[in-house]
């Protein structure tokens, strides 16, 4: 009798935890739907006056920044340069770079990097001073603070789901309900991860931002231009005369072979009237 009242006592845990574990699965896609439409987000275009500090707004809060800054400058190489040494001495890296190759006097390309969100306003000033004109910047911040919260919330309430399932796996005596527990354990142990990765996330793209740094090439000399501009254009008409040659006389030698028996056949009633034409032409000559 009393095996029987603890095996009823351990089924009603059972389903217990299954609805607990259900409502919380529900109020995870409701919450990750509210998170992907949800969260505010502020713009601000600046050219050249910046705050050296964090908005006091932000202290307490998750904010993401971005930056798109595009500087004019003459040598690309050394303000390149420039950038990089600056990036690590505020503990940044590069996570993305390109350079557009020299074709006609024209170069540039850009530079993404991740900065330490404390030092962020700071390295876009130092940055936007590199440029030899008045830089374009664009500042974008992101506040992820109601779904950071939310997070820690669910990630919180999966654990005690997840301890309290396995303090009922140990007590379990029979195979059908070893089976389900472990099934819902596996299921809960994976909710627990994909929220931790996401926060991880939010905690990364909150620490550092991201600026990317682009190179515009302007007030290059006149005389440099113009001998770059040369050199390019002659190479460009020498490669296209060259091209325009081979494929003239590709398309001839295809023209001759492709239209050879036409050809012969041409050529030898040609050569047949030619004959006979010569022929009577002889005999009116032999004739008294």
């Amino acid at each position: 009798m009393i095996k029987k009242r603890n095996q009823q006592f351990m089924a009603v845990w059972v389903m217990i935890v299954l609805v607990l574990a259900s409502c919380s699965s529900k109020d995870e896609n409701m919450a990750s739907k509210s998170s992907e439409g949800g969260g505010s987000s502020t713009s601000m275009k600046r050219e050249s006056a910046k705050e050296d500090k964090q908005p006091a707004a932000d202290q307490g809060r998750k904010m993401i920044y971005t930056s798109e800054i595009m500087i004019s400058v003459q040598n690309v190489k050394k303000v390149r340069s420039e950038v990089e040494q600056l990036t690590k001495q505020m503990g940044g890296y590069i996570v993305e770079s390109e350079s557009l190759s020299e074709e006609e006097g024209q170069n540039g390309g850009y530079l993404k990097i991740r900065i330490p969100k404390k030092d962020f306003l700071v390295f876009t000033k130092k940055a936007g001073e590199l440029s030899s004109g008045s830089p374009h910047e664009i500042i974008n911040g992101r506040d992820v603070t109601e779904e950071y919260t939310d997070l820690e919330a669910r990630l919180k309430a999966k654990r005690i789901v997840r301890n309290r399932l396995e303090s009922f796996m140990k007590n379990a005596n029979k195979t059908e309900d070893l089976l389900a527990i472990s099934k819902e354990l596996s299921g809960v142990q994976e909710q627990i991860e994909k929220i931790q990765g996401r926060i991880n996330y939010l905690e990364n793209q909150s620490d550092f931002s991201t600026v990317t740094v682009h190179f515009e090439v302007k007030n290059i000399g006149m005389k440099n231009n113009e001998e770059l501009n040369t050199w390019g254009k002659s190479k460009t008409l020498f490669k296209e005369t060259w091209n325009g040659l081979v494929h003239t006389i590709s398309y001839l030698i295809i023209a001759l072979i492709g239209l050879s028996p036409v050809i012969i056949l041409f050529m030898a009633i040609g050569g047949a009237w030619l004959y006979l034409r010569r022929i009577k032409r002889s005999k009116k000559e032999t004739k008294p």
